[in-house]
């Protein structure tokens, strides 16, 4: 070797070495010595076995990657300029290329991980609409259950009470069947409004006195006792005050067979606190079904409660909803 290219190998940055003709190691340049021998030893060895495959001078350059102790090397074997020799020697140039190989790992796996991520934030986003489209059903549902449920049970007990003046008073009969037909087309209307609008058409004070008129269709006196409060109702706590006294009434008539009920509506450390109580026949248990737990449900939607109540002496029970007021206006 020219005392040139050695000085050249020598001042080289990366680790080169040179096989010679027969795969004996001819030169190393100072950057080898930074390569453990264990390294430097695996390289060499897949040199050697790589030199195999060169049997002319004018072969082209041949790229070899070898892994080894966590590392990963990357080696060019390049066939040395001689006219005198039919196997070449080899110059093999040595590229540290673990923190490469590991970044691009790295990088590789960021972009598995974010594609899956996108396909999780898909998954959410149709789970999303999905539970969107059950939120809206289960609304829809919940008035069904407290519109028609109220209007189907003052339907149901005016039937009853037509058996009983039938024959005696058909006049009267027939007309409490045209009030049964109106407060089922009442109620199919008021899901109609619903479904296109979230804003409820009555004020709350002119529903429940048509509640009480109606009530006292079949002999069932419904008293509201109201309290003048600063601030002001939402459309949404409107509706469900509502509701909930439409769902308790319901409950009173249909399970208490109570005949008097008692809404009282009053404001309380900025609390709109409403008690309905019947002279139903209460119960010993309570066990809530879609009813109460609408109520529950409609409450907490608002930042208030619920709670229900049957009285010590079997006789009636109350439902006491509390919900948060607006601000006064100054």
């Amino acid at each position: 070797m020219s005392l040139g290219v050695k000085r050249s190998l020598e001042l080289y940055s990366e680790p080169v070495f040179i096989m010679d003709n027969k795969g004996n190691k001819a030169y190393m340049n100072p950057e080898c010595t930074r390569l453990s021998q264990d390294t430097f030893d695996a390289i060499y060895d897949a040199c050697y076995m790589e030199a195999q495959n060169f049997r002319e001078p004018w072969q082209e350059e041949r790229v070899l990657e070898v892994a080894h102790n966590y590392g990963v090397y990357t080696i060019s074997m390049r066939p040395a300029n001689t006219l005198l020799q039919r196997r070449p020697s080899l110059i093999c140039l040595i590229h540290d290329d673990t923190e490469l190989k590991a970044a691009i790992k790295n990088l590789k796996e960021k972009n598995e991980m974010l594609v899956m991520m996108n396909n999780s934030i898909e998954m959410l986003q149709d789970q999303i609409s999905q539970l969107a489209t059950i939120e809206e059903r289960n609304s829809l549902a919940k008035e069904i259950h407290d519109v028609m449920g109220h209007s189907l049970n003052l339907a149901l007990h005016t039937l009853e009470s037509n058996r009983l003046i039938l024959d005696k008073q058909p006049e009267k009969a027939l007309m409490r069947l045209r009030q049964v037909v109106s407060d089922i087309d009442r109620g199919i209307d008021e899901i109609a409004a619903h479904t296109e609008s979230g804003e409820d058409q009555s004020l709350l004070w002119s529903q429940l006195d048509e509640m009480a008129d109606r009530l006292s269709e079949i002999g069932v006196r419904l008293e509201v006792i109201r309290s003048k409060w600063a601030g002001e109702l939402s459309d949404e706590q409107e509706k469900t005050i509502y509701r909930i006294c439409q769902e308790a009434t319901t409950n009173a008539i249909k399970h208490g067979k109570a005949d008097q009920i008692t809404v009282s509506i009053k404001e309380r450390n900025r609390l709109l606190h409403v008690y309905i109580v019947d002279n139903g026949k209460g119960c010993k248990s309570i066990i809530k079904g879609n009813g109460l737990r609408g109520m529950e449900e409609r409450t907490e939607r608002l930042g208030g409660f619920v709670s229900f109540n049957s009285f010590e002496d079997g006789n009636g029970f109350m439902v006491h909803a509390s919900i948060p007021l607006k601000s006064s206006k100054p």
